[in-house]
């Protein structure tokens, strides 16, 4: 079955999220009942496979914790019609004792024997999805998903900028600002159209006409919705940054108006607009926590279906077959082990010698009861069988013995084998998804890169047309640089570097940070990519403590770079520094601790200081490498670089 649409749901903690399933489940089935529903019942009781019509069953697998009081249920539906066979997966996770989220659902869809583009395009968010945003409080991060479209009031803006800015968020944001006040109403009705698709991996806002303004004034130019637009803002939004605007599409009003039939949208477009975001949560990690509730029942699924095929193939052989159970002196497995094999592992070792041989070498035993002659015949069908003979002595019958054990024994090992496969598939899974993560945010990254280099060749083109329009100079040229400022080739050399006491750098920059982190930045950089932009970054703080040194500039680096009348020294885009960190992460004692980096003792008493000011050479990377930095060059001239190496824990790494 290949799935085309995944909803991660996450519910208030007073919740119950097996009963919530269960109860919305049938309300779902209701719907599907009558002259035109495709349904017969709409109940079912216990664990295992209901019919619920003739191309309709339920399957319902449970796994639940002695322990941790967990309750987990895997609700499978399937339902075979002329399209196809369509299934929807309901995974509920109720862990009360969880130290995050407790209560969660995870609804997937597909359709089997398709493709992922067919199965994005056919496969729509099941109903039940609508049906539990509209009666359950369901938030992802801080964001509350919505059923439907929400108008908002002038009061109400703040909360689309907050859920726009959530950096817990997986789920997208989208807002859609009206054309007029006049087309308000139906501006809705075509947005709720649109976004049918979507419903379950965003929240839609409607902004009307008379807001639109306001809340643009919000936003940076970058990340504006303006009249008539409809924007799809993606997870870990950077308003700091004009660049991020890059990563959240726009659909205008040309494109939208050819798809409008009345107040609704043609299916295609509906497609086309959902795509990009379902695509995204499909292929994207879904969080530990619910990864681990998924696999346990996955596995006993598994494991139920694998029951389900031994039985179906020995019947015919032996007739009615019932496996037996596990000894009941077996221990029972913990919520978060692989199902139990039914065949327990023994020891392989040739069977003791038959009763009747020690009775027969024994003096003085008493004799061995006689057999009946209809056991003979079935031990001797039973030798035939899997040993091939035609004879029935106790040889044989030790032989047997001997070959059940084996049997048994390969089966198990056998078994063992496919779950240690199916961790191994699991955890190629998760290597295979990072790297898609990583190809992707290379890609974002290298269309930045492509947006800066032209926007400096404008400016470039620009000053140099200017020059020589002044006749300040016959020819514009452009002198090579001096050979001292050229980059390094790894980081691990520009550090070193400014530890030497020779390069100009070291006049002003001091490195007080661990080389370790340093070399791990190297390590992911084959390409010299990294260090190119620290290079540059640390040249930008040369350039800005001189600056400070002489008197000529009075401001912080973020002024430097961003204010039109700071003097000129060597630059790097603004939206490549930030001053400080934010809110969530000053205030968490662990996240800030790990900004905490060496300085000298006559700039702050504890050899330690928090160094919130950062620069970032990129903006969407799994890596994310920064250098943290602390200005005192108003206290020594100085500025002390504690920190180059992999992003530090925040809300998005964590």
């Amino acid at each position: 079955m290949t799935v085309g649409y995944r909803a991660v749901l996450r519910l208030d903690e007073a919740s119950d999220a097996v009963d919530i399933a269960n109860e919305q489940l049938r309300s779902w089935f209701r719907t599907k009942t009558g002259k035109r529903g495709t349904l017969k019942s709409t109940d079912w009781d216990g664990e295992g496979e209901h019919a619920l019509g003739p191309d309709a069953s339920l399957l319902i697998v449970k796994s639940d914790g002695v322990l941790d009081e967990s309750r987990r249920q895997l609700a499978r539906f399937r339902e075979t019609n002329a399209a196809g066979t369509w299934t929807v997966s309901i995974y509920a996770l109720s862990v009360p004792k969880s130290r995050g989220h407790s209560q969660s659902l995870v609804i997937e869809a597909g359709l089997e024997g398709a493709t992922i583009d067919r199965a994005l395009q056919d496969v729509a968010p099941p109903r039940i999805v609508k049906q539990l945003l509209l009666r359950t409080d369901v938030r992802d991060g801080s964001t509350t998903l919505h059923g439907e479209p929400r108008s908002v009031h002038s009061a109400q803006l703040g909360e689309i900028i907050d859920a726009i800015d959530d950096d817990e968020r997986n789920s997208s944001v989208i807002v859609a600002s009206s054309v007029s006040t006049e087309t308000d109403e139906a501006w809705g009705s075509v947005v709720d159209s649109l976004t049918s698709h979507s419903r379950g991996v965003a929240t839609v806002y409607i902004v009307p006409r008379a807001l639109v303004d306001e809340f643009n004034e919000l936003l940076p130019e970058s990340h504006r919705v303006p009249p008539g637009r409809i924007r799809t803002f993606a997870p870990a939004v950077d308003l700091s940054s004009a660049a991020d605007g890059l990563r959240h599409r726009i659909l205008g009003p040309t494109t939208l108006s050819r798809s409008i039939q009345g107040q609704r949208v043609h299916k295609s477009l509906m497609v086309r607009h959902a795509e990009p975001t379902r695509r995204r949560l499909l292929e994207r990690r879904v969080p530990t926590d619910i990864r681990r509730g998924m696999d346990l029942l996955n596995r006993a699924e598994t494991a139920e279906q694998r029951q389900t095929r031994v039985t179906e193939r020995l019947s015919p052989a032996f007739g009615t077959f019932e496996l037996l159970p596990p000894p009941s002196t077996a221990p029972r497995p913990a919520a978060d082990r692989p199902i139990p094999l039914w065949l327990d592992p023994v020891d392989v070792r040739p069977a003791p010698p038959s009763p009747r041989r020690q009775a027969a070498g024994a003096a003085g035993s008493s004799p061995v009861p006689p057999v009946s002659s209809g056991l003979v015949v079935r031990l001797t069908q039973s030798i035939q069988r899997w040993l091939g003979r035609t004879s029935a002595t106790e040889r044989d019958l030790d032989d047997l013995d001997n070959f059940v054990v084996l049997q048994q024994m390969e089966a198990s090992v056998a078994l063992e084998q496919i779950d240690e496969l199916l961790v191994k598939h699991q955890s190629f899974e998760a290597e295979l998804q990072e790297l898609k993560d990583r190809h992707d945010d290379l890609l974002l990254e290298a269309a930045y890169s492509v947006q800066e280099a032209e926007e400096q060749r404008r400016e470039a083109s620009i000053l140099r047309r200017r020059l020589l329009q002044s006749n300040l100079f016959q020819e514009a040229h452009v002198e090579p640089e001096d050979e001292i400022w050229t980059a390094p080739s790894s980081c691990e050399e520009l550090v070193e570097l400014l530890g030497a006491g020779e390069h100009p750098l070291c006049a002003r920059l001091t490195f007080t940070g661990d080389i370790s982190t340093v070399q791990q930045v190297d390590k992911r950089d084959s390409a010299g990519r990294y260090v190119e932009r620290f290079w540059s970054y640390a040249r930008v703080l040369y350039d800005y403590a001189e600056l400070r040194s002489t008197g000529a500039f009075s401001g912080n680096v973020h002024a430097y770079l961003n204010e039109e009348g700071a003097p000129t020294g060597w630059k790097c885009p603004a939206d490549r520094h930030a001053a400080h960190e934010s809110s969530s992460v000053m205030a968490n004692a662990k996240w800030a601790s790990a900004r905490l980096f060496p300085v000298p003792t006559f700039v702050d008493r504890t050899g330690a200081i928090h160094m919130w000011a950062h620069f970032k050479p990129t903006h969407r990377d799994t890596f994310a490498p920064r250098m943290h930095y602390y200005d005192a060059s108003a206290q020594c001239g100085r500025i002390y670089i504690g920190y180059i190496g992999e992003h530090l824990p925040n809300s998005k790494t964590n």
